[in-house]
C-alpha cells in the first residue's frame, strides 16, 4: 500500500507540473511575435534561423546532409546533437518551413520540455532525494527558465542574461 501512494505521489506531482510547464509556455508561445514563433525567417537565399539546430535541420531537409549549422554554409557539423535536428527536418519535409511546421515544432519541442519537467519527481527519488525536492524543482522548472536567446545576449537586455519564462 506503501508503494502505490508513493507511486501516486510521484504522478500527482509530474501531471500537475507537466500541466503548468505546458500551459506556462503554450500561454507565451501565443504573445510571441512572428519572427518568434517562426524562430527564423524566409529570405532569396533560403530560411535562415539564428538556432544552429534549425540551421542544420533546414540543410537536412534540403539536402540530406547534416551540415550547415551557421548562416553561411560551412559543411558537416557534430555541432549540434542529432535528435533534434532529425525530427525538425522530417516535419519540414512534410509541413515545409511556415507557420504549420513551426507549430507543430513549437507544441512538440513546449511537451518534450514538460516531459522532462514531469521527471524531477521520479529522478529525484530515485537517486534518494525523495519526491518533494524533485516537484519543487520540476514546477520551478515549469515556470521558469534561464534564457539562452542569442538577442539578450547581443544588448536587447543590456548584454545581461536573464530570467524569463519563455519557453
Amino acid at each position: 500500500m506503501a508503494a502505490r501512494q508513493a507511486i501516486m505521489s510521484r504522478l500527482r506531482y509530474a501531471v500537475g507540473i507537466f500541466v503548468v510547464a505546458v500551459s506556462v509556455r503554450g500561454f507565451l508561445l501565443s504573445l510571441a511575435s512572428s519572427g518568434d514563433f517562426l524562430y527564423g525567417r524566409q529570405t532569396e537565399a533560403g530560411f535562415h534561423s539564428a538556432d544552429e539546430g534549425i540551421n542544420v535541420s533546414v540543410a537536412l531537409s534540403r539536402t540530406g546532409n547534416f551540415a550547415d549549422p551557421f548562416v553561411e554554409p560551412t559543411g558537416p557539423t557534430a555541432h549540434v546533437p542529432p535528435l533534434f535536428p532529425l525530427v525538425t527536418a522530417c516535419l519540414f519535409r512534410v509541413a515545409g518551413y511556415g507557420t504549420a511546421a513551426a507549430a507543430i515544432r513549437n507544441g512538440l519541442n513546449i511537451a518534450g520540455l514538460g516531459l522532462l519537467f514531469a521527471s524531477f519527481p521520479f529522478a529525484a527519488s530515485v537517486i534518494g532525494l525523495g519526491v518533494r525536492p524533485g516537484g519543487i524543482a520540476g514546477a520551478l522548472a515549469a515556470v521558469f527558465r534561464r534564457s539562452g536567446r542569442a538577442r539578450y545576449f547581443a544588448g536587447a537586455m543590456n548584454g545581461r542574461p536573464h530570467w524569463s519564462c519563455c519557453g
